[in-house]
């Protein structure tokens, strides 16, 4: 489950700012914010509960540095620590069926505010604050919230000007992506949970060069054909799910990744071909 936050880990900022509904009823607005204290140690504040439908998720990040948060629902009595053991263990682990990605806020730098809009139905759920760093194991520890979803806040996803959507194994997209704000739906049309992480490929590199970084075991030599810091990025949605954010971007080549591994574990999807090559206009 470490897959779920690892490319926060190399991405150093990703506001997502979601669009406005044009429905008459407006997503649920719920306010999420990160606070760290002075020897590492996150908390979170959130609401302890909402409607269901679409509820749009302001995440402020009041702490050292970029940090993300994941909504998880879950089906059943399962605690907190249960699901921070999932996101804690191994990378390539199993994903428990009982755990489910709703989506959330992708990296957000310090002292910003990021939102997305997610859809919720009734149950039990976590808000997951999560730090980022390059090695998640010396990093502190997630903080979480409590969320109750019931009711019927009867509101819809926004529109968007542009459609994702992930399959098992891959990315489409239906629409243009032009550089600047691009209002994004993200469906997640396979049965594995997904996410997407676009990097831009930097000047002189190409798709063939962002590949090998990634498909190359060992610690890469040369400077990477990645702009990491000029990434964005999406929340993990489970099978079925969507999202509407922004997401801005610049003009040129991207490779669109999914970090994330198959339920019952395994290698991280870009390893069974889930990388690819979107170009963003000008």
């Amino acid at each position: 489950m470490r897959r779920l936050a690892l490319a926060g880990s190399i991405l150093a900022a990703g506001s997502l700012l979601a669009a406005c509904s044009s429905d008459d009823k407006a997503p649920v607005p719920i306010a999420v914010v990160l606070t760290q204290a002075g020897d590492g140690a996150l908390s979170l504040s959130a609401p302890d509960t909402t409607k269901s439908g679409a509820v749009k998720i302001s995440f402020k990040n009041d702490g050292q540095g970029p940090a993300s948060a994941e909504v998880i629902g879950v089906e059943g009595t399962h605690t907190v620590d249960e699901v921070m053991e999932v996101f804690g263990g191994d990378e390539g682990g199993p994903i428990p069926t009982w755990l489910k990605a709703a989506g959330g806020v992708g990296s957000t730098a310090p002292g910003q505010t990021s939102t997305a809009t997610i859809e919720l139905v009734e149950g039990s759920y976590y808000v997951i604050g999560q730090a980022e760093s390059e090695d998640e194991s010396e990093g502190p520890r997630p903080a979480s919230a409590t969320l109750q979803v019931s009711g019927d806040g009867g509101a819809k996803l926004p529109s968007a000007g542009t459609t994702i959507v992930t399959t098992d194994y891959a990315f489409k997209v239906d629409g243009d992506l032009k550089a600047g704000a691009n209002t994004v739906r993200f469906d997640n049309d396979g049965n594995q949970i997904h996410h997407i992480q676009a990097f831009p490929i930097t000047p002189g590199s190409s798709f063939d060069d962002a590949k090998a970084f990634f498909l190359t075991e060992g610690e890469p030599t040369g400077p990477p054909p990645l702009d990491f810091e000029g990434a964005v990025g999406t929340a993990a949605l489970d099978a079925g799910a969507a999202l509407v954010t922004t997401m801005d971007l610049k003009a040129g080549p991207y490779a669109f990744v999914c970090f994330i591994q198959d339920r019952q574990g395994g290698p991280p999807h870009f390893i069974k071909g889930m990388i690819q090559e979107v170009t963003v206009g000008s």
